[in-house]
């Protein structure tokens, strides 16, 4: 690893922060084939990083995470589909006001088809409430396609948001998870979605920056 820093680097300093290093200084010249050479041996590490040129001379940024933020990839693909899920039920019942009574008629009737089918208290047979919940559900995948540009508008909007915080992250280097969608049954069908990022490292045009990001790029897209 030193040798790799001396290869690379004509002078450099190593900053500690909270969850790991910063690795700065001036890079040796390099042939545009070295430089992207370099950034393949970067990534390979597993270091964030940023090539910058100030008053002609090419500065390297790296951060060395040693306790990177961990990507729930599961996580975050489940919270999106659950939002997506979501903002169907709501889109559709904003424009038809009936999705929320179908859902609430559907477990309804589940909840009785098991009661009915361990207990004598409800008499009617449990197929009886499970056709009602197979007409329900039906009803509802129906009512749930006319949700879908409510669904599509809403979801572009806050991925396009968050992800321009993350994107912005990434780029100076700094320690940000992907995206947690926030879904809700009730409403618009979501709270939004956040990331966590960490602050150790920062300064003022970069918060200046990420602030300025989060607005911009959901303008872009529409």
């Amino acid at each position: 690893m030193q040798d790799f820093l001396d290869s690379i680097y004509k002078d450099y300093r190593v900053f500690a922060f909270r969850g790991g290093r910063v690795i700065r200084g001036r890079l040796r010249a390099m042939t545009d084939d070295r430089v992207a050479e370099v950034e393949r041996q970067v990534r390979r590490f597993g270091w964030l990083h940023k090539i910058e040129d100030i008053d002609g001379i090419d500065y390297l940024n790296c951060t060395a995470l040693e306790n990177a933020a961990p990507q729930r990839l599961l996580l975050h693909l489940g919270l999106f589909l659950a939002a997506v899920v979501t903002t169907l039920l709501a889109g559709a019942d904003l424009g038809f006001g009936r999705t929320y009574r179908i859902t609430f008629e559907i477990i309804r009737s589940l909840g009785l088809a098991g009661i009915s089918s361990v207990t004598d208290v409800i008499r009617t047979p449990p197929d009886y409430w499970l056709a009602r919940a197979g007409d329900g559900f039906s009803a509802l995948l129906y009512l749930m396609q006319k949700g879908i540009p409510f669904s599509v508008a809403i979801l572009t909007i806050l991925g396009c948001h968050e992800m321009g915080h993350y994107v912005m992250a990434r780029r100076h280097g700094m320690n940000v998870t992907l995206p947690f969608f926030i879904p809700v049954p009730l409403g618009i069908g979501t709270l939004g979605a956040v990331i966590t990022i960490d602050w150790s490292y920062s300064r003022s045009s970069l918060c200046w920056n990420m602030s300025r990001c989060r607005t911009l790029v959901p303008c872009e897209v529409f």
